[in-house]
């Protein structure tokens, strides 16, 4: 009974085959019934319209070529040309458009009535160009149906190489059949060619005959073969790759090595993990010459890959290797090996390890991430060796935990400055509010360097919600904390504050701490809108205040600017106290606009102090200078009240330094009364020149009888040649005056 049932079972699935084929049948025959009509003509006027004019036109187009079948395909290959004698390029691409769209899943039909048209046209065609063409179509769109005509090719000269890459993309056990058929007759060039593809499918039979071509005497072919050999990965190989790998000549021992590392990995892979572990095992043993470290870590990256945390032992022996970079892949293999056994084992080893290795043994820890490593971490950053401590500062902050955090802060009582810059640096990068938190409840438990690193985090991070724990620190007993808080208040405080840090300037002990509340008020100032109130907090402590500590604000003043700024400091400017009196003079010395102009040329005619007189007078030959758009004879009767002051030549001088940018006939004519006087004759001779000449291009320079006059005394009195020069050209070029 069970065999009857046996045999109507087959019966069946014979049934079931022979109406598969049948249907198959009458398909390929409607569909060439249908095709029938195809002419010349139409396959033109389809191709003509390619390429389309988008992706989804195109198809249409093609579709429209496949309905019309074989008959279609065969006008198109026809019509195919080699290179330089004619144009074929649209038929070419239309015949490409076919191949892949024939190969759409759903399309299987269409795809074997093409490849079997394709297979008719490169028997029917000659010319290699033509017949390659055509196997390139065969290469994406055949399937075993186009395996044994291309195999055809294989033992032809020309087209050898293009029939190989169609097997080889077809990559089937028949194509590789195929090709290891023809092996034993190729030779040069196709050989190899033969011998790569072989090697890519990883078709183990022809393991067998490609072991001779691995000890041939040409150079490309052995070298191909032993490729071919190990990516096959068939065992019979070993012996000839491992004699390969251990040959004296350095480029071939470093290339069949490779392909030895290659072939353990292929032994894996078909499951022979012992083999490779063998095989890599024996590569790290003896290749102990530094220049084939590489050689090392590429055989414990193959190790791990193929027995993963078996390979523990050989990390661990590794990571005590005299070369660092053996060390750092065994430790870079190690973080890829989960499990807390696994990190125990390097925990333990880290406690007898030299410095280093310690340290590059925790920095693999951090990359870790369990529990177990931020246990072992977190204890390292109490190591009395400094580059353990840093490695685990950077580990520490890669666990991002509450413990961590923890830590770090607490490592902050070390106090040495290159462990806290390291704290700082990873604390700056771990997100969250929790880190400002916890900086500030850690300001009064560190020493100060660490108070000082905090503070920089604080203000790093714009912490202005804390800006009173700031404040506070600003009071610190250490000098370097006051310093590093008041510049944090630049950052933290807000303009509200300018009184509290005018009191910190007042109350500061060092000329550091000044100099930076200084910088703070001037940049808090500036963030007021009204210029007249910028200076408000400042002036309302100058009412308060006498001595040193007025002179202090009021050399701030004109960093501020604000027209009852410059008053307070032209009232002081008469003070009793000599010191603030001074202070007041110099403040007005450096104002930024030419507002305290007045002021300072009274200065200058009425100071008795010398000093005071010259440096009055330079600043407001200075503002005089300052770009304006008060017109040229205002500034000159300026430049004139400036020479009325000044006392000394140097004086003068600078009076026609400044004088020379003025571009004007009567500037011109005041510049060159000074002509005459010996100590300024040269100056003034320059100044005439420059105000003559252009400052720019496309701008005019003075003309008339008074400047050809003025230029001619210039080039008689100048001593110096270069402004007689100037003078002589200039003149040249003028158009004579009547």
């Amino acid at each position: 009974m069970r065999v009857k049932l046996q045999l109507t079972s087959l019966n069946n699935n014979m049934k079931g085959t022979f109406m598969r084929r049948l249907l198959l049948l009458a398909l390929c025959c409607a569909l060439l019934c249908q095709a029938g009509a195809a002419t010349a003509a139409d396959v033109d006027d389809l191709i003509n319209k390619l390429p389309a004019s988008s992706a989804s036109e195109g198809q249409k187009i093609i579709a429209q070529i496949v309905k019309l079948g074989p008959p279609a395909y065969e006008e198109l290959s026809k019509k195919l040309v080699a290179p330089g004698e004619g144009d074929n390029s649209k038929v070419r691409f239309a015949m490409h458009g076919l191949t892949v769209y024939v190969v759409r899943p759903g399309a299987e039909l269409e795809r074997r009535v093409y490849v079997r048209s394709l297979i008719k046209a490169l028997g029917a065609r000659d010319g290699r160009e033509i017949k390659a063409f055509l196997i390139r179509q065969l290469q994406l769109a055949g399937k075993d149906d186009a395996v044994e005509p291309l195999s055809g090719y294989l033992g032809q000269e020309t087209l050898c190489e293009p029939a190989t890459q169609a097997l080889t993309r077809i990559g089937t056990p028949k194509a590789a059949a195929a090709l290891n058929e023809a092996l034993p007759g190729a030779s040069g060039r196709h050989l190899i060619t033969i011998i790569r593809a072989l090697g890519k499918l990883r078709f183990k039979p022809a393991a067998k005959d490609m072991l001779k071509h691995a000890m041939s005497a040409d150079a490309i072919t052995r070298r191909t073969a032993l490729w071919a050999l190990a990516n096959i990965g068939d065992f019979s190989a070993a012996g000839v790759l491992k004699k390969a790998a251990e040959t004296k000549a350095e480029y071939e021992r470093a290339r069949a090595t490779d392909f030895y590392l290659l072939f353990a990995s292929r032994l894996a892979e078909a499951g022979d993990k012992r083999a490779c572990a063998a095989i890599c095992r024996e590569l790290v043993k003896t290749r102990t010459d530094p220049r084939e470290n590489n050689v090392v870590c590429a055989a414990l990256s193959t190790l791990v890959s193929a027995i993963g945390e078996d390979a523990m032992a050989d990390l661990l022996a590794a990571a005590d290797s005299k070369d660092k970079e053996i060390r750092e892949a065994a430790l870079k293999l190690a973080a890829s090996i989960p499990g807390e056994a696994a990190t125990a084992k390097w925990a333990s080893r880290a406690k007898t390890a030299s410095p280093e290795t310690r340290a590059a043994i925790v920095a693999m820890l951090g990359r870790r991430g369990d529990k177990a490593s931020q246990s072992a971490v977190l204890g390292a950053l109490k190591d009395k060796e400094q580059v353990v401590r840093l490695a685990a500062i950077t580990s520490a902050r890669r666990f991002g935990t509450q413990e961590a955090l923890t830590g770090l802060f607490a490592a902050l009582g070390n106090d040495n400055p290159t462990d806290i810059k390291a704290i700082k640096r990873q604390l700056s990068l771990l997100p969250g509010s929790k880190v400002v938190s916890a900086a500030v409840g850690a300001l009064s438990k560190v020493p100060p360097r660490s108070r000082v690193a905090l503070i920089e985090l604080l203000a790093s991070r714009k912490a202005k919600e804390h800006v009173d724990a700031v404040f506070a620190a600003a009071s610190d007993p250490d000098d370097s904390v006051r310093v590093a808080a008041v510049k944090a208040l630049g950052s933290l405080a807000d303009e509200k504050a300018l009184p509290k840090i005018v009191d910190l300037l007042l109350n500061a002990r060092k000329s550091a701490e000044r100099a930076a509340a200084q910088k703070v008020i001037v940049a808090l100032s500036g963030k007021i809108a009204d210029p007249e109130k910028r200076a408000d907090a400042i002036l309302a402590a100058l009412g308060k205040t006498a001595g040193e500590k007025r002179a202090l604000l009021l050399h701030i003043l004109p960093h501020i600017g604000g027209k009852n700024a410059l008053k307070a400091i032209v009232a002081d400017a008469k003070h009793a106290d000599g010191k603030v009196r001074e202070a007041a003079l110099r403040a007005m010395t450096a104002w930024p606009d030419a507002d305290a102009a007045p002021e300072l040329l009274n200065v200058a005619r009425t100071a008795a102090n010398a000093t005071y007189q010259v440096l009055a007078l330079r600043a407001y030959i200075r503002l005089t200078a300052l770009p304006s758009k008060r017109p040229a004879s205002e500034t000159l009767s300026m430049y004139k009240a400036a020479m009325s002051a000044a006392r000394l030549p140097d004086d003068r001088k600078a009076v026609l330094a400044g004088l020379a940018g003025v571009k004007d006939v009567n500037a011109l004519k005041f510049a060159a009364s000074y002509l005459d006087d010996k100590d300024v004759a040269a100056e003034a001779a320059l100044a005439a020149v420059s105000i003559v000449a252009p400052a720019k291009d496309g701008e005019k320079g003075l003309v008339g009888h008074d400047v050809e006059q003025i230029l001619k005394k210039v080039i008689a009195v100048a001593k110096d040649t270069g402004i007689q020069d100037q003078a002589k050209k200039y003149l040249t070029s003028m158009p004579k005056s009547e």
